[in-house]
């Protein structure tokens, strides 16, 4: 029994001097977990995403990037160098994601180990991998790639600060944070964490390091790139079901450590029943890191605040960059709690279980492209069909036969929204169908009226976006339920049959 406890220790005592093949694991089980999801198809933000990235001239992209998108143009053009390095598929369109997230992991698991060794280095990566944020390795928008360059820049910053002179370190953080500006409005938020733990180190210096300075405020240059993005986004009206609350904000954070909690209890519960206390603070986290953490957490509440005040939606992907923060703050207390090397291990190999039982977070962005009825394409085919909400229209211009996106339709009326779900959300795909080459037809309500009397809508009556069938309804519409799925793959499930009597009473939009 002692021969094999000593084997054990000597084995975790090597593994945390070299956790090279240990760290390979990990990455395959990674793989393993999360690139089934990047085999789904594209959905209408990542449709987005994919149409602007392959635009064929300069001006169309420019043009959709400020009407359509309102992002910077970085994740962009990475798509479309991914896509024409290795073909134009869904998987394609998302590996620049992947490969961001991959990079941003890596980051983490050397931040930590440099700091507590490799097995505390494998374990921020585990950690990093159970916040539900996750997800969005897998996705073709910028949110990935916003995280890795945030790494990238703390990464930087913390080199830096241990030189006396410019280095490349110092380049590399001001190249990390004007990449990190070019990818979504919201990264500068993120970015000043660093400007912030920069400060209170400059407080305990009682001096201005004026290099790191520099290198922190050059990429403010890039700022006055987003003043008409941000000009668009506010003409914008979404749904009351979608506008930002206390609530809502409330239920971020919660999801953020909603995983971690469990593990932690049994950290805290383990560590004082084996009297296994780790390091102190001052040997795990520095002053000005922990301010760093704690404005990467306080910076979602900031975008919520705002969106609530601009009547913008919050939605939790805008707050990606605080995985860093909480990963950073856990890693922190279980090292605080935690000394022994075989406790660290088991740990470690507890959170990527985890990870791994929970891949239902990607698990149920599957779940709707399972078992799913077709039967929708068989009813009435030579009626025209339309498609109650955009994300919809836009996802099955891209997946459905030729037959039937000849016949796929998506009705405007910008007044008929505003007065029935307070959304003009959709409006804009009017600007869609000339900047995009899509199949389907963009039509307003009253000129499509005035040619059809008969017609197929997909819909869900649940749908807050969905003010096309109330609207039909209140202009004498006979509306008979021809279909009702559980699955169509799409966020739509019924199909209703729409016959109209007489003229239609007009109301004046697009």
């Amino acid at each position: 029994m002692e021969q094999t406890m000593n084997r054990f220790l000597e084995f975790v005592a090597t593994l945390d001097r070299n956790p090279r093949w240990a760290l390979l694991f990990c990455l395959a089980v990674f793989a393993m977990v999360m690139i089934p999801a990047a085999l789904r198809p594209l959905w209408y933000d990542e449709l987005v995403t994919y149409y602007i990235a392959m635009s064929p001239s300069w001006d169309r992209f420019l043009e959709s990037v400020q009407t359509v998108d309102l992002q910077p143009p970085l994740n962009f053009l990475l798509v479309r160098i991914s896509i024409l390095l290795l073909g134009d598929s869904d998987f394609s369109a998302r590996v620049p994601s992947l490969l961001a997230f991959v990079a941003a992991s890596l980051v983490v698991f050397q931040l930590v180990r440099h700091r507590l060794g490799g097995l505390f280095g494998l374990m921020g990566m585990a950690v990093f991998w159970c916040v539900w944020l996750v997800y969005f390795a897998v996705e073709a928008r910028p949110y990935a790639l916003m995280l890795a360059l945030l790494c990238c820049g703390l990464y930087c910053w913390l080199a830096a600060i241990e030189r006396p002179r410019w280095s490349r370190w110092h380049t590399g953080l001001t190249v990390s944070l004007a990449a990190l500006f070019l990818t979504h409005c919201f990264a500068p938020l993120f970015g000043s964490a660093i400007g912030v733990g920069e400060l209170v180190r400059s407080v305990e210096r009682r001096r201005l390091d004026r290099r790191i300075w520099l290198a922190i405020l050059l990429p403010l240059l890039i700022l006055p790139l987003y003043f008409p993005l941000l000009r668009t986004a506010h003409s914008m009206r979404f749904s009351p079901a979608l506008e930002s609350t206390m609530a809502l904000l409330s239920t971020f954070y919660y999801s953020l450590v909603m995983i971690l909690l469990p593990v932690v209890g049994i950290v805290v519960v383990l560590g004082y029943a084996v009297r296994d206390s780790g390091k102190p603070w001052c040997k795990i986290i520095r002053s000005h890191e922990l301010a760093f953490c704690l404005t990467t957490l306080a910076m979602p509440a900031l975008v919520g605040v705002y969106c609530m005040i601009s009547g913008i939606q919050f939605v939790g992907r805008y707050g990606i960059g605080a995985m860093l923060g909480v990963t950073l703050l856990v890693v922190a207390i279980l090292a605080r709690l935690l000394r022994n090397p075989g406790t660290v291990l088991l740990i470690t190999v507890l959170l990527v279980g985890l990870f791994v039982w929970s891949k239902g977070l990607t698990g149920m962005q599957m779940g709707r492209y399972r078992n799913v009825s077709l039967q929708y394409r068989e009813i009435e085919p030579n009626l025209p069909f339309i498609t109650a909400n955009g994300m919809t229209f836009l996802e099955m211009d891209r997946r459905e036969p030729t037959q039937l996106a000849a016949r796929l339709f998506y009705l405007t009326n910008n007044e008929a929204a505003l007065h029935y779900i307070k959304s003009n959300m959709f409006e804009g795909l009017v600007h869609v169908q000339r900047l995009f080459p899509i199949r389907g037809q963009v039509v307003s309500y009253e000129q499509f009226l005035a040619t059809h009397r008969r017609f197929l809508v997909f819909a869900m009556p649940s749908d807050h976006e969905n003010w096309l069938l109330p609207k039909l309804k209140d202009d004498g519409a006979t509306i008979s339920l021809r279909m009702e799925a559980e699955q169509t793959g799409y966020l739509d499930r019924h199909v209703y049959e729409v016959v109209l009597p007489g003229p239609v009473a007009t109301i004046n939009g697009n």
